[in-house]
């Protein structure tokens, strides 16, 4: 066999593999409705094949703007939980999940500052400061070891500016490595989580950017 039809299959065997790579994930859409009925957007976005399971449910909390509507895709290998309350009842045990998030109605996105605030902060010093306090309370949880949290503020992704979080959790018994995702689409704050405990660190922070770069909000 000459060396010209050595490339030739190697170059379609990297072909079919990126085929295959395509084919192993597929389209999906979920439009996005609060408790009003107002319309957020339609949310588009490729996940595994795997993934054959959606659901939605409004998490409630002690006020309303702690409240979360989500929508969550997963394999049926895995159990459908529906976290709620400010105590979650039920936690996730072991699994691959997508999920979305948004508050339940405008005014929690249109309220501003409190009136007696005569000097608010800037929104990015209020970024800086919740991710400091996420932090702190992620090492509450992780019995005092400060868990490594990656950062990842103003990318863009399809037109869209995402502040990101990358970082390890404890859920139930189970570690989860989680990325979670923020952005605005017509003033309105939509988030985005990917979890799982079934791939490595690595496998799946490339897996869950994956998945993020292919959203798009319209």
């Amino acid at each position: 066999m000459n060396k010209l039809v050595i490339i030739v299959l190697v170059l379609g065997a990297i072909v079919l593999d990126g085929c295959k790579q395509i084919d192993a994930t597929k389209r999906n859409s979920i439009e996005l409705i609060d408790q009003r009925g107002l319309k957020l957007g339609t949310v588009v976005f490729r996940l595994p094949l795997e993934f054959d399971t959606t659901y939605s449910w409004l998490s409630t909390s002690d006020c309303m703007c702690c409240e979360s509507v989500l929508y969550r895709s997963n394999s049926k290998n895995y159990d459908i939980i529906k976290e709620s309350g400010f105590f979650h009842e039920e936690e996730l045990d072991s699994g691959f999940y997508f999920t979305i998030g948004h508050y339940p109605v405008i005014q929690c996105d249109t309220q501003g500052p409190p009136s007696w605030d005569t000097n608010p902060m800037s929104p990015a010093k209020i970024l800086e400061q919740n991710i400091g306090y996420f932090i702190k309370d992620l090492s509450k949880r992780t019995e005092g070891v400060v868990p490594e949290v990656v950062v990842d503020t103003g990318r863009i992704i399809n037109d869209h500016e995402y502040n990101i979080l990358y970082f390890n959790e404890l859920l139930g018994h189970n570690p989860f490595n989680k990325l979670t995702a923020s952005t605005e689409h017509h003033n309105r704050s939509i988030s985005f989580t990917i979890q799982s405990n079934v791939h490595s660190k690595d496998s799946f922070y490339l897996i869950a950017m994956n998945i993020l770069k292919s959203v798009t909000i319209r």
